[in-house]
């Protein structure tokens, strides 16, 4: 039995359009799985800065401005476990979002750089997963 050519081609072309298709949703599901959990510790380091870090600063307005100025290029770099253990269970249900999802305390972090004019809601983040 003599397949036609144009029955192979659609055979072929069918097989890799599904495979193509299988590998779009394997990264689109990836890539929408990271943007969450970055979303996650987003809010985690937004709440860390603004609620915890910048009220234990000590000194007065200009004492807190200097000292955050030092860390605008560096930046503040706080773990994960940092995130969790700082105000009980607040956080717990977010850590535990990122524990299932196999992300590794010390090496999932977030970067807080204090910006101008160095108060509480004046800060950008860069967040870094190690998730497996």
């Amino acid at each position: 039995m003599k397949l036609d050519s144009k029955l192979i081609f659609k055979i072929i072309f069918s097989i890799s359009s599904v495979i193509v298709l299988i590998f779009l949703i394997i990264f689109l599901f990836n890539n929408y799985k990271d943007i969450h959990l970055k979303g996650i510790l987003g809010k985690l380091g937004d709440k860390y800065y603004q609620d915890y870090y910048y009220d234990e600063i000590e000194g007065n307005s200009d004492q807190v401005k200097s000292f955050l100025k030092t860390f605008t290029k560096k930046g503040l770099k706080i773990s994960l476990e940092t995130l969790g253990s700082y105000n009980g269970k607040k956080s717990l249900e977010s850590i535990k979002e990122l524990e299932l999802n196999n992300c590794d305390k010390n090496k999932t972090y977030i970067i807080i750089y204090p910006q101008k004019p160095y108060d509480k809601d004046n800060f950008k983040i860069k967040k870094y997963l190690e998730c497996k």
